[in-house]
């Protein structure tokens, strides 16, 4: 978001999701828990964000990441199955 309690886009997620993931493993982070960005104030739809988030996690595992653990918390059960979803698809889970 470009200030607080705007709407949002995909792109932004997905350059929020790759720079935390950076700086986490840029600091020796082994563990980094998420939130579903975007979906609230932001407007997007779950599946959208849960696609964007974990494809850029996806793109970080492969890249030989150091962190030991990524966590995708779904505070909701419909956010909870569109990351299950979305790591499926992937074969993340």
């Amino acid at each position: 978001m470009e200030r607080p309690a705007m709407p949002t886009g995909t792109q932004n997620v997905k350059s929020a999701t790759r720079g935390a993931l950076e700086c986490a493993s840029r600091l020796g982070i082994k563990s980094v828990a998420f939130p579903g960005m975007g979906t609230g104030v932001g407007g997007l739809n779950l599946e959208e964000a849960a696609e964007a988030m974990v494809g850029e996690i996806k793109r970080h595992i492969d890249s030989g990441t150091p962190l030991k653990k990524i966590i995708l918390v779904g505070f909701n059960a419909d956010l909870a199955h569109a990351f299950e979803s979305s790591l499926q698809k992937r074969t993340l889970k």
